[in-house]
């Protein structure tokens, strides 16, 4: 009875508010605030899911490949299970998080369910998911714009937020270690293990793409220290993983194809000089630079010529000159760069497009036919020991020790197709992965942010 007697003076308040002053009415919307707290103590309180309350390890997991873009964004009963919830998982299930409630905002409506999350989880949503969502429109054959994968809300001062999930193809399978260190700055690509194949496909032409799984070891990353990611050997280790996971720490469309994390601040303080700042172009040029040496302790390698060729007008197509002077300093060794226009004699595609770079690739003779450019089976000439020390060389500027070129000899053949893998991967598709964090001046200033469920428009 007493809570009938509870609604009857709510929809009272609700009437005259109408005809009342904004400073009657803020002490009417209090009144109903308290109300509704001593009919409903939850009202008040909501749940959490920050950083920390995310476990070490992985953090999403798929039963079998992971899936491609997209293929998660199906309606829920419960929006948060369908975006954030099938981004972490392991948290989202967590009893422990789920006893870890906090007090609800007087600004937001206490009828409504929140979740707070943290800047950094947030962020960390966004790099496992599309900035922006497609689908496939069959009966246009044209590709539908779904939306931002967030949509922002000030309530009052309070940051409320909406999610939508766009999963990327690789999203499965990564840690909590490794998406902190790509949203500090660290290559996208990176991953505390790399998968090595050791399923040998010499003398076949048979190509799968995308490849089948194969039988793989894992190594340890060569990025041990931060310095690394300034070095080449996590170039090799992309040549060289299996799996061809990446995470795109940056958003399309670019506003500068820079392949690295970095704050707006940054961007407009440097400029475009901010590529000369970014891992993968001082990696590559590291890789270059060994190579270069290894042409002197091998001067008749054909194919370290050819490997050469081919990362110069390959990265020189992606850093344009005119663009960026001073590129042309870049070259650190004997061999000069032919244009792409000379390399592309034959070829049934334009340059300057990733197509013409497979084409090139498959009528080298590092890849004669393409079958290991895809399936990276070259990873199973070497012992997973001697691709360690083979990284941790492309990481070095020293010239090579004896050792190592006794190492090498008779071994470059795997050695220089993980180098033009790694590349390719690394600088082959810019308009695919090259694009930054959106910059969210949402955020500046802001600790905490409210994620609301979806509304009907929404849905």
């Amino acid at each position: 009875m007493v809570q009938w007697d509870m609604a009857a003076v709510i929809v009272a308040m609700i009437s005259v508010s109408l005809m009342l002053s904004p400073a009657t009415l803020s002490i009417l919307r209090a009144a109903h605030r308290l109300v509704l707290l001593c009919l409903r103590p939850t009202s008040g309180r909501c749940e959490r899911l920050e950083w920390s309350d995310i476990p070490e390890g992985v953090l999403a997991e798929c039963e079998t490949n992971c899936p491609r873009s997209g293929s998660w964004a199906t309606p829920h009963d419960n929006c948060w299970n369908s975006s954030i919830g099938s981004t972490f998982p392991k948290a989202w299930t967590s009893a422990a998080r789920r006893e870890k409630w906090v007090r609800k905002p007087k600004q937001l409506d206490p009828t409504k369910k929140y979740i707070r999350t943290d800047v950094r989880t947030l962020k960390a949503y966004l790099l496992m998911n599309r900035y922006k969502g497609t689908t496939w429109d069959s009966k246009t054959g044209k590709s539908v714009d779904q939306g931002p994968t967030i949509q922002f809300s000030d309530v009052n001062g309070v940051l409320t937020a909406h999610l939508y999930c766009h999963p990327r193809r690789h999203h499965c399978g990564r840690t909590k270690l490794e998406v902190e260190r790509i949203l500090n700055g660290y290559p996208q690509q990176y991953q505390e293990f790399i998968s090595v194949s050791q399923v040998s496909m010499q003398g076949t032409r048979k190509i799968t793409h995308p490849p089948m799984p194969a039988k793989s070891v894992l190594i340890p990353s060569p990025i041990r220290e931060v310095e690394d990611v300034y070095r080449g050997g996590w170039i090799i280790g992309v040549g060289l993983d299996v799996r061809g996971i990446r995470l795109s720490t940056l958003w399309y469309p670019p506003v500068s194809t820079i392949g690295h994390v970095l704050e707006a601040e940054t961007m407009a303080l440097h400029g475009h000089t901010v590529k000369y700042l970014n891992p993968e172009y001082r990696a590559i040029s590291r890789v270059r630079l060994v190579l270069s040496r290894l042409l002197e302790e091998f001067p008749d390698e054909g194919a370290i010529v050819w490997t050469l060729q081919f990362m110069d007008v390959f990265f020189k197509s992606y850093y344009k000159d005119k663009e960026y002077p001073g590129l042309q300093n870049v070259n650190h060794g004997p061999t000069s760069s032919a244009d792409v226009e000379q390399l592309a004699t034959g070829c049934p595609v334009p340059p300057h497009i990733h197509s013409f770079w497979e084409w090139y690739i498959h009528n080298s003779q590092l890849f004669p036919g393409g079958a290991t450019f895809y399936d990276r089976s070259y990873g199973a000439m070497l012992k997973a020991e001697e691709w360690v020390r083979v990284m941790q060389l492309f990481n070095m500027a020293q010239p090579l020790a004896e050792k190592d070129v006794i190492l090498l000899r008779g071994r470059l053949l795997p050695v220089l197709r993980a180098v033009a893998r790694g590349v390719y991967d690394v600088l082959g598709r810019p308009a695919m992965i090259r694009d930054r964090l959106p910059e969210m001046p949402e955020l500046n200033g802001k600790k905490y942010i409210y994620l609301h469920e979806c509304t009907g428009e929404e849905e």
